[in-house]
């Protein structure tokens, strides 16, 4: 049993000078981080199964809707830019629909692949993780890390870890991206093609999580830049020659299909994002950032305990912040660490503190309510700080322990990583699609309009003013989304949808209408009988 234990808690593994580990012991000692990854990413696997299976016909809403048809693009268009935004631009670059297409069409282009390609692409995540993480702690930190993630992930729930929405699918690339900055900055250049792929996803996914690549990256730099002058000898420009070169590759490749936009359109789409940000006038200040970053530093943090999760599309309350404990925590491990020399520690901290920053100037900087969506990389911040908290306090008290007392440390740390991940497979394997509500009404609706349409003739899909609010807009692109996969020519006269713009010579029209207490009903269609009706939502067919 001890010769078990020793495989969770020694960094050496089969290199340490004790005895050879035996039998089961010896299969732990030699696989303990592929068997330890494994437990982790299971739930992503396991999730990904049920999406395909179970939710293989769900009929996706809203945003989703918009995503599955980008997705659908590949191989059909040029793709070239991201998810559009309602502020009349898109996300930087189109990675996330090239990586969703390869399960979406694995699966037979069915929407439950698009989920299935979510959770797959944050599993994994959690493998890179748990890569770099052996490679800058050992077995250690590895367990330390696969559990902090683990811990996020059942907060997150698979609404949000097995979602393809792009805020939501920005949040674990930005994990990966932390971990290899802190592994460049302890001068481990061979990760650099790693940080040029994990920052271009989270970057081309969601535009706001920028700050949060640019801001460790720096720091990153500046630590890799003193290192360098520092141990010169033991770091070799030819080391870094070849991972620097591929990173250059990778980065040229990526961000080739929003240059070419750029170089081809006017204005083009970076064009367009430099000018809203900057001419957009923040509605916040460094006060609500500082309120709102001291959730992820409270004794209950929210990486943790999700307190910011409540009300989907309802504002964060930020009114009343807790103590902020993993603040003060942090700037004592880094004093902690630097005392003793341990400036890998330092760097982890500085890190940390610099993500803390980033959350305080971004709030700051917001222009429109501060809706969840909008800080979907706050996990990511609190899960940082408090893992730099606990691995450094970790490293100046291990050497103090009695051995039996690293090993219950260890067998307490494997044990929660089994208990946090079996509630994951759970959740993975029971939890429906976010708005998994609201697909049967989706279904019912291009059910009875689909009869009365032309599959020879191209189809405009509308919503009439009055629209009956932001509803029948989130309804259009689910119903265009159904229609295309029928095999209708879908066309819509909304920038949103790439691709499917009216040419003049369309004789079919689908018009959506939600009713509502402001817009009762359409009164140019109030005199035609609807095609389809499914609670609030009315859908007329008419030809021109």
């Amino acid at each position: 049993m001890t010769t078990q234990i020793d495989a969770l808690t020694d960094d050496a593994g089969a290199g340490s000078t004790g005895p050879r580990p035996r039998g089961l012991a010896a299969v732990v000692d030699r696989w303990f981080g592929v068997i330890a990854t494994a437990i982790t990413t299971l739930p992503f696997v396991v999730g990904a199964l049920m999406m395909v299976t179970k939710y293989r016909d769900f009929a996706p809403f809203a945003d989703i809707a918009l995503i599955e048809l980008g997705t659908r693009d590949v191989g059909r268009h040029a793709v070239l830019l991201g998810v559009y935004s309602r502020f009349g631009w898109r996300h930087p670059g189109p990675m996330l629909f090239y990586l969703l297409a390869i399960p979406y069409w694995l699966s037979g282009g069915s929407s439950g692949g698009l989920y299935a390609g979510a959770a797959l692409i944050n599993g994994a995540c959690v493998v890179t993780i748990a890569w770099l993480a052996q490679r800058r702690g050992g077995r250690q930190l590895l367990l330390l890390s696969l559990l902090s993630v683990a811990l996020m992930t059942r907060t997150l729930g698979p609404e949000l870890w097995a979602d393809p929405w792009n805020p939501s699918l920005a949040l674990y690339p930005l994990l990966v991206f932390l971990f290899g900055s802190w592994c460049l900055a302890d001068g481990d250049d061979g990760v650099l093609p790693i940080l040029a792929i994990a920052g271009t996803f989270s970057v081309q996914t969601h535009v706001g999580f920028a700050p949060f690549i640019v801001i460790p990256l720096a720091v990153a730099l500046l630590s890799r830049v003193i290192l360098s002058r520092t141990t010169d000898a033991a770091h070799p420009d030819h080391r870094l020659r070849q991972p620097l070169l591929w990173s250059v590759g990778i980065l040229t490749a990526l961000w080739l299909p929003p240059l070419i936009d750029q170089a081809t359109r006017r204005p083009g789409n970076l064009q367009a994002l430099f000018s809203f940000f900057r001419g957009a006038t923040p509605q916040l200040g460094l006060r609500e950032g500082v309120s709102f970053t001291q959730f992820e530093l409270g004794v209950r943090p929210a990486w943790l305990f999700g307190e910011l999760q409540a009300g989907w599309l309802g504002l964060v309350d930020y009114s009343s912040p807790p103590v902020p404990i993993g603040g003060v925590l942090l700037l004592g491990a880094l004093g902690l660490a630097a005392s003793r020399k341990d400036w890998s520690g330092v760097r982890i901290a500085a890190l940390a503190l610099s993500m803390l920053f980033g959350s305080v100037v971004a709030v700051s900087r917001v222009s429109e309510g501060l809706f969840p969506y909008v800080v979907r990389w706050s996990p990511a911040v609190g899960l940082l700080t408090w893992l730099a908290v606990a691995w450094i306090g970790w490293r100046a008290i291990r050497d103090r322990l009695a051995p039996t007392g690293r090993h219950a440390a260890g067998a307490l740390v494997a044990g929660l990583l089994v208990i946090v991940s079996a509630a994951n497979l759970w959740a993975g394997a029971t939890t429906p699609p976010h708005d998994s509500d609201k697909s049967a009404t989706i279904q019912a609706l291009t059910a009875k309009v689909a009869p009365k349409l032309d599959k020879s003739k191209p189809v405009v899909v509308d919503t009439p003013a009055p629209t009956g609010g932001v509803e029948a807009l989130w309804t259009l692109p689910a119903v265009v989304l159904q229609l295309e996969r029928q095999g209708f020519d879908v066309r819509v006269r909304d920038d949103r949808f790439t691709y499917r713009a009216p040419r003049g010579d369309e004789q079919q029209v689908v018009s959506i209408h939600r009713i509502a207490p402001d817009a009762p009903t359409v009164p140019q269609l109030a005199s035609i009988e609807p095609a389809a009706q499914e609670g609030d939502t009315i859908v007329w067919v008419t030809n021109r």
